[in-house]
């Protein structure tokens, strides 16, 4: 376990590394799953480590992939060698001087034909400096929100949603739509299709809509954005209709409450038609 292959490939090598040296970037990888590093600390299987893809930058050598394999190995050589766990080697295909960008990169080819999750695909997408998650990021945080898992005011965890949005409307329809929800809602509610619906009605109406009665009609619905969801799962079963498009209903017919004349958007559905 410990000889120095030493076989070139491009612009990796395979290497000898000490487990005490190898780190993780949390920019460059897929969210941990406690729940898979769990398991693998109890049944971790050293013949299936496989080869680590590591990435030596500043002196430290950089999981880019293999996090979870690497807790699972840590836990058992600290079970079989206890304090001195740190000096145990292992082999990696190590990358030179590779950026935080660069390893982000990397580590989304070598995850072009594995599961991994449109959130991780996002994050890691921002780090690596792609140009529509980076942009959807920056329209995120400009309107005083955050990409994040937490369900906290001012958290968006429905990437997929904001890729929609903005590939429908470019940043600044995905602005609008955040600055509603955020606004109506004081930061909750950002939910995948109650972002898809509002869009759908912010970009169908572009010049007819009052974007401040709609933000105050939003806020009045009962429960917020539950009550939205409750009103689109009943068009949706009367309709037939997609979910999305079923929340954009709702939405319209919330924004047509107490409206009269020009100043009602009329009904959804006779748009659709």
């Amino acid at each position: 376990m410990t000889k120095n292959i030493g076989d070139n490939h491009g612009s990796s090598k395979i290497t000898t590394v000490k487990l005490g040296d190898l780190r993780v970037s949390a920019g460059a990888q897929r969210e941990f799953s406690d729940t898979w590093g769990e398991y693998l600390e109890k049944n971790f299987n050293l013949d299936l480590v496989g080869m680590l893809t590591v990435s030596c930058r500043d002196g430290v050598y950089w999981v880019i992939d293999g996090q979870h394999r690497t807790h699972g190995l840590i836990a058992w050589a600290k079970r079989e060698f206890g304090d001195e766990w740190s000096e145990w080697t292992v082999h990696v295909n190590c990358h030179y001087n590779l950026t935080e960008r660069a390893e982000a990169a990397l580590f989304l080819a070598f995850n072009n034909r594995r599961t991994i999750s449109a959130y991780d695909k996002f994050t890691v997408g921002v780090t690596a400096d792609l140009a529509v998650p980076t942009d959807i990021n920056r329209v995120v945080i400009a309107v005083g929100l955050r990409v994040d898992k937490s369900r906290k005011p001012g958290s968006v965890s429905a990437v997929s949603a904001l890729d929609y949005v903005y590939r429908m409307g470019d940043a600044v329809l995905l602005r609008k739509t955040l600055q509603t929800i955020r606004d109506a809602w004081a930061g909750m509610g950002f939910d995948s299709d109650v972002i898809k619906g509002a869009a759908l009605v912010l970009n169908r109406y572009e010049g007819r809509l009052d974007e401040a009665r709609l933000v105050s009609k939003l806020a009045a619905v009962q429960s917020g954005a539950k009550g939205i969801r409750q009103s689109a799962h009943v068009i949706r079963d009367s309709h037939g209709a997609k979910s999305d498009v079923a929340h954009a209903a709702a939405i319209t017919e919330a924004y047509n409450r107490g409206a009269r004349g020009t100043q009602s958007l009329g009904s959804w559905w006779k748009d659709a038609a």
